[in-house]
């Protein structure tokens, strides 16, 4: 388990302290929502971008030379988190989807410069 400490103002726990009796919440639980409530609409609604979109975002952020050399391996990678073995899927929950997809996104390498020497 982890543990997280927050220092707050005198001020900051008043207002926690507050939002948790109206809520009827432990202020724990008050204090963790408000720190992820940043992150909770990216949670919710994901972006979708198409793989052009997110090829052009990563060249904008990390740079490196455009163009893909092996599209099948690309294609493969996007698949794998939709596989299954008979009826059952292999991946079934959202996150070890995520998983899958990332790990094989990352073996395929197969953007131009994506780990550069």
């Amino acid at each position: 388990m982890t543990t997280l400490t927050l220092e707050l103002t005198d001020e900051q726990a008043l207002q926690l302290s507050n939002e948790a009796k109206r809520l009827n919440l432990p202020m724990q639980e008050v204090a963790a929502r408000r720190l992820f409530a940043p992150w909770q609409s990216a949670l919710e609604a994901p972006v979708i971008l198409d793989f052009e979109e997110a090829t052009e975002y990563v060249l904008l952020e990390k740079g490196g030379m455009p163009g893909v050399r092996d599209a099948g391996a690309i294609e493969s990678a996007i698949a794998q988190p939709q596989m299954n073995f008979g009826e059952e899927d292999l991946y079934p929950t959202l996150a070890e989807k995520a998983a899958a997809l990332g790990f094989s996104l990352i073996k395929a390498t197969s953007l131009n410069n994506l780990f550069p020497n």
